[in-house]
């Protein structure tokens, strides 16, 4: 290595043109500078796989951050899930609220009168005095068509519109007739 150095140096001051001074010196320690003749085999052709160990590097870099993200997202989704299912469980229920029996039978009081005591068109039973669950099971049947007689046609439409909950309700208000 030092003699490498020497004769760059050496090279360095011919060039520099001072002429034959420098010359002179550098013909010098050209001179005192040892020749060195290889007597061992050639070194080996070093591969430069720095680059091919950096893409390798950069490309486990980018899959432990796709990793990464993939685990933070879904903790991420996990903790939205818990947040919306605890807000939704404080909520008030916003479902419509079932209509009273009684104003679900001011419907039903044009043809069976104000408390069940006509029988309908003057083809249907008087309701009056039925239990709940009479009444209950005749508006299902109604709804279901396998319940009726003359009125059956009319009675379905009318059942039909009902939901089970007001079906429940002006059951327990015809009960009380």
């Amino acid at each position: 290595m030092k003699i490498a150095i020497s004769i760059v140096a050496a090279l360095f001051l011919i060039g520099c043109g001072e002429g034959d001074k420098k010359a002179v010196e550098a013909n010098a320690v050209k001179a005192e500078t040892p020749t060195v003749v290889a007597t061992t085999a050639p070194a080996p052709e070093v591969k430069n796989d720095t680059s091919d160990k950096i893409k390798t590097a950069v490309n486990d870099v980018a899959d432990k951050s796709k990793e990464v993200t993939n685990k933070a997202a879904d903790s991420a989704k996990e903790v939205v899930t818990s947040m919306a299912d605890t807000m939704t469980s404080m909520m008030p229920t916003t479902t419509t609220p079932t209509a009273s029996g009684e104003s679900i039978y001011k419907v039903c009081a044009t043809c069976h009168g104000l408390s069940g005591e006509k029988a309908a068109l003057g083809k249907s039973q008087i309701i009056k005095g039925w239990s709940a669950s009479k009444v209950s099971d005749a508006l299902k049947g109604y709804k279901a068509d396998s319940y009726g007689g003359a009125m059956k046609g009319i009675m379905k439409g009318q059942a039909s519109k009902l939901s089970d909950s007001d079906i429940k309700a002006v059951a327990e208000y015809i009960s009380k007739f």
